[in-house]
């Protein structure tokens, strides 16, 4: 190290006196130092010294420069709005019989083992360009193959030509908009938080151009429009990246965090973007300089070195599934690039190591259950496990790959017997967010024990097509809804009791606000409960499922509510009883600490958006649901009979309440993102003081074509009203005695 600053300074210091304009400085110094005859000689050799003086210190800053991010004047069109003018239709079509060859030889598949060999004896460099060549070998010595991490979504395949540059239209995470270059990357047309994180995610600029050229190699010119998206936001953003954001505290503005309240630098933005940069280096390299240039590559891989460093840090790393998609990506790019930098090949250890820890945080391994609260997310979990155990980092792990079909079994049970719609709208689920996701068999009977212990109850009974699930989980606020104690109810093959849904991550939205919130939920409220966010729940209870059993043909299901306790003083049990294809009866007890106090109970119901409730004619106290075509349909079919059996019914004032927007949201589920569907909810409302138990009873229909009685309905009743008390130690436990179809029960319920 001291000799190469000596040699630097040496350098350094001949170039500046050789380099004066007056020479009187230069002549002392030879004056000074060297021999009398020998000065004429070094006066007339100056130029010839100071010229080999000039051109060994070139030599010796390029051999010693440190790499850094290529200077980007933001004055000037960028290689990105180049491109465009440049690469019109006729200059593509000349260069796709060069490329196309190349891209043939190029795809001759090679081991990996003799892929990684290659790319590990170097470290990429922007400024040398021998490592730029070196890196674009690295990737024309592996086949064209194309990694999905995210879902596109379904593009028009644009090629790059004069049209695009004065702006065209595409889809951007679900919703058609028109773009141009240079591209606003600060817009949001829709004020949605998770479309600007796709939009940065560039999994819609940069993937459909990425599966098209992978179809259809002989064609390189697709990749074109995804390279000017990748050198626009790069030339922008790819020399702004945080590094600490995850641990710094509000206020935001100011700080290195300020980046990501833009989405810029979004943990799973990041994790998209290094994946397509990763593909789009890759497929650049193949398709040759007519396509990506040297230049062009070695911007794009310094871009693309900042999210990977950002992926490996510690400080911008969650410890959610979030964590899980950098992990993924951060092993792909450690894998394919680890000549990106000097730590590049130890990255895979990091991610395996990161990646390990966080699944066994975030999924139940006995029962394959994943804690993040939603349909949605098992299936979205199931297919980035999958794709982990394919790439090889799962196998890097002690969690093998049976825990995958864990995970496909715990979605088996989740699933409805629905024929038209197997997905329950159960916390953040929408239909789209399920549309890539393999459906597992059904499994018949009672879930196993391992689920309880996560916060589900489930039960299915395929010969009649039935289904009940119940939750009561809280491990984090990531996708929570207030759902405790809600179930959705399938019979028959058809949803009748259903969840909300996500409507969009947009949390200022009321649809949003409503469907995170009780009201929207098959639950009990107490008094006017206002929208409360999940940071204000308190502490995660994990789960509050207490009983799933079955007893004398019945499932018996049984959990609490800590989140009532905590914040309103009032315990809440509830208990399902419950005979597929025949009758469930929901039985909630409610104890405040205050007794005195008068309190106002609401029990809600939500139907499937096409189920039409219709108050009983002969009392104030049941409903009918009836399907129908869209709900309110000609020629109903009667689905069930809902009663309430409390001693209270004659105080409880029944409403059936569809697509209200005033005072407050009711009667709305959101089957699909950010779309609001009317369905019905029935709201019994109870007002009381101290301890009360409210019972309701759901008789269920059997279909017009099957086999049955005059009476589509069973015969079902209480035979004693449910009576609760304490044994010695203190244990509550539950009388619950009732008739079906003639023939009495008789149970001690202890939760």
């Amino acid at each position: 190290m001291r000799m190469t600053r000596l040699s630097n300074l040496t350098t350094s210091l001949l170039l500046f006196f050789l380099w004066l304009p007056d020479s009187q400085i230069f002549c002392k110094f030879v004056d000074w130092c060297v021999w009398d005859p020998c000065r004429s000689c070094l006066r007339r050799t100056r130029r010839d010294i100071f010229l080999a003086a000039l051109v060994l210190g070139l030599l010796y800053l390029a051999s010693t420069r440190t790499h850094g991010w290529p200077s980007v004047d933001h004055r000037r069109d960028s290689s990105a709005y180049a491109a465009i003018e440049s690469h019109a239709d006729t200059r593509v079509h000349q260069t796709l019989s060069a490329a196309t060859s190349r891209s043939e030889i190029a795809s001759t598949p090679t081991s990996l083992s003799n892929a990684t060999t290659v790319c590990t004896h170097f470290v990429f460099r922007p400024s040398d360009p021998s490592t730029t060549k070196a890196a674009i070998d690295c990737f024309r010595a592996r086949p064209i193959r194309v990694v999905r991490l995210f879902a596109t979504d379904p593009q028009t395949t644009t090629l790059l030509s004069h049209k695009t540059a004065r702006g065209f239209e595409m889809n951007l995470n679900r919703h058609r908009i028109n773009i141009t270059f240079p591209v606003d990357w600060h817009m949001n047309p829709f004020k949605d938080r998770s479309w600007r994180m796709w939009l940065h995610s560039l999994k819609d600029m940069i993937g459909p151009s990425l599966r098209a050229y992978e179809m259809h190699p002989e064609n390189p010119s697709y990749l074109l429009l995804a390279k000017a998206f990748a050198m626009d936001w790069c030339g922008k953003f790819g020399h702004t990246r945080p590094t600490r954001w995850a641990s710094l505290p509000p206020p935001w503005v100011g700080t290195a965090a300020f980046a990501t309240r833009e989405y810029i630098w979004y943990d799973m933005a990041v994790s998209s973007r290094a994946v397509l940069l990763m593909g789009l280096l890759h497929f650049g390299a193949h398709a040759g300089p007519e396509i990506m240039s040297e230049h062009e590559f070695a911007e794009l891989a310094t871009c693309q070195r900042e999210q990977a460093l950002f992926l490996a840090a510690q400080d911008t790393y969650f410890w959610t599934n979030h964590g899980l998609f950098a992990d993924t990506a951060l092993f792909l790019v450690s894998q394919s690039m680890p000549w990106i930098h000097p730590d590049g090949s130890n990255w895979t250890d990091v991610a395996a190591v990161r990646f390990a820890k966080n699944v066994g945080n975030l999924i139940d391994t006995a029962s394959g259950v994943h804690k993040e609260h939603s349909v949605s997310y098992q299936g979205a979990m199931i297919n980035l496990i999958a794709l982990t155990d394919q790439l090889g980092l799962l196998n890097r792990t002690a969690l093998g790959s049976d825990i995958l079909v864990r995970m496909r079994q715990a979605l088996g049970w989740m699933l409805t017997p629905d024929d038209a719609q197997p997905v329950p709208f159960v916390g953040d689920t929408s239909l789209e967010e399920f549309l890539n996701v393999a459906k597992p068999q059904h499994e018949d009977g009672l879930a196993p024990q391992s689920f309880p212990p996560v916060g589900l109850a489930i039960v299915k009974q395929l010969s009649t097509q039935s289904h009940l699930f119940m939750t009561a989980w809280f491990y984090s606020c990531t996708h929570k809804h207030a759902d405790e104690l809600s179930f959705v109810l399938t019979e028959f093959g058809r949803q009748l009791i259903v969840d909300p849904g996500k409507f969009a991550h947009v949390n200022t939205d009321p649809n949003r606000m409503y469907a995170l919130s009780p009201q929207a939920h098959n639950g009990v409220t107490v008094d006017k409960s206002p929208y409360t966010a999940c940071r204000e729940f308190g502490k995660p209870y994990g789960s509050a499922i207490r009983l799933a059993t079955t007893h004398d043909g019945f499932t018996i299901f049984a959990g609490d509510n800590p989140l009532l306790a905590t914040h309103q003083r009032v315990h809440h049990t509830r208990i399902l009883v419950y005979k597929p294809s025949k009758l469930l009866v929901v039985i909630d007890h409610l104890e405040p600490n205050d007794t005195e106090t008068m309190h106002s109970y609401t029990r809600r119901f939500h139907y499937a958006e096409n189920v039409a409730l219709v108050k009983d004619a002969n009392t104030s106290k049941s409903y009918n649901a009836y399907f129908g075509p869209k709900g309110d349909g000609a020629d109903p079919e009667l689905a069930a009979k809902v009663e309430d059996w409390s001693r209270t019914a004659n105080q409880t004032r029944l409403s059936l309440v569809k697509a209200r927007v005033k005072p407050a949201l009711q009667g709305w589920i959101y089957p699909l993102l950010r779309k609001r569907v009317p369905a019905y909810v029935s709201e019994q409302t109870t007002p009381a003081r101290g301890s009360i138990i409210l019972v309701t009873a759901m008789k269920i229909a059997r279909p017009a074509g099957l086999d049955r009685s005059p009476d589509p309905l069973p015969s079902a009743k209480l035979l004693k009203p449910v009576t609760w008390q304490r044994n010695i130690i203190g244990t509550p436990f539950y009388n619950i005695e009732l008739q079906l179809d003639g023939i009495p029960f008789r149970m001690k319920v202890k939760p």
